[in-house]
């Protein structure tokens, strides 16, 4: 692990925060949880392979606009696209680029706690409106 950057552990709780609530947020989002579960595999997919081969720029680069994509990232506003940012990507459309300067913690935090929710997706998809005003 490396230094925390300046600010504390509040900047971190707060990343952590947001991350968590952008995985609930793509929970809520989705159809199904069949949906739900394939949306956090594609997006695992794309931070685990950008973390392996980081100097690969084909995985710095996700076009959103394929079809593949398009449902999950959307133009900008989906969760998958906020936690695409929150891993460290810059939105330039139509692609999401992780610049080189940008170091990989960010992605691999966002992949951690991706990997949380995939393993407790039963239980994310059963309780995805606890705590959210209802939409009802």
């Amino acid at each position: 692990g490396g230094v925390a950057p300046a600010g504390g552990g509040g900047d971190l709780r707060e990343s952590l925060e947001a991350i968590g609530h952008g995985l609930r947020r793509l929970v809520r989002d989705s159809a199904s949880k069949a949906e739900a579960g394939k949306s956090l595999s594609t997006l695992a997919m794309l931070l685990q392979n950008v973390i392996n081969n980081p100097s690969i720029d084909r995985h710095r680069k996700v076009n959103a606009s394929g079809a593949r994509f398009r449902e999950l990232l959307g133009t900008g506003g989906t969760a998958g696209a906020q936690l695409l940012r929150l891993a460290g990507f810059q939105y330039q459309e139509p692609n999401f680029t992780l610049p080189s300067e940008q170091g990989l913690e960010p992605a691999q935090r966002v992949l951690d706690l991706l990997q949380d929710m995939q393993r407790n997706v039963d239980q994310a998809w059963a309780s995805r409106f606890v705590g959210e005003p209802s939409a009802a």
